[in-house]
């Protein structure tokens, strides 16, 4: 369930007059405007927020928090732009049986990666320090954000840095969808739980 400032669910529709609903939560879940749709909690707040994480004021004084920034450093191999070719290829898919696990597995062999080590997808990278990349993985651990949350086990894609507070991520198996879609992680932003970005290396 999403809960935003208490706020109740708004029902809204399309320009084709197709109320947009809400499936059950599982893996990462966000009340954001997606194509595939989804439940939208108020959108002004939405955007509000959204405004409030990406435009926050970086400094240290005057009382505000000073948060790292999220930026590329260094460009993708190319087997890393082989797993992003497979995402992008593949939303609006189900890949596997539709868990999150399976679908950056399956990124992996299309790169041609045989890789077989449970939740740990290459080497443990310090986003703070060494940036992202597009390729990299996200494995989450119940983290919990301002707007969404993940479950004990949840396996994203980088596909690029969105601003100075999150990455576009492609995953499948959230918000009651076992296809693969994309959204927006705000990394500096993460209340309780873990985020690691990994980076496969030969």
């Amino acid at each position: 369930m999403i809960w935003l400032l208490d706020a109740q669910p708004l029902r809204v529709f399309t320009s084709l007059d197709t109320p947009i609903t809400a499936p059950s939560c599982r893996g990462l879940t966000e009340p954001m405007i997606t194509m595939s749709g989804g439940r939208i909690y108020y959108p002004f707040l939405i955007v509000a927020v959204n405004c409030l994480l990406s435009c926050a004021p970086q400094s240290g004084s005057h009382g505000t928090t000073t948060r790292p920034v999220v930026r590329q450093i260094g460009e993708p191999s190319p087997t890393a732009l082989k797993i992003v070719e497979f995402a992008y290829l593949n939303v609006g898919k189900t890949v596997g049986d539709g868990e999150c696990w399976d679908f950056v597995n399956s990124a992996y062999r299309y790169a041609g990666i045989r890789y077989h080590h449970g939740y740990k997808w290459g080497r443990r990278v310090n986003w703070q320090t060494e940036g992202v990349r597009p390729g990299d993985v996200i494995q989450f651990s119940n983290a919990r954000y301002p707007y969404a949350y993940t479950d004990e086990n949840h396996t994203s894609i980088i596909l690029k840095v969105a601003n100075r507070s999150s990455v576009k991520v492609a995953h499948q198996h959230w918000n009651g969808s076992d296809r693969v879609s994309t959204s927006y992680i705000p990394l500096p932003y993460l209340r309780r739980g873990t985020q690691i970005v990994y980076r496969y290396e030969p």
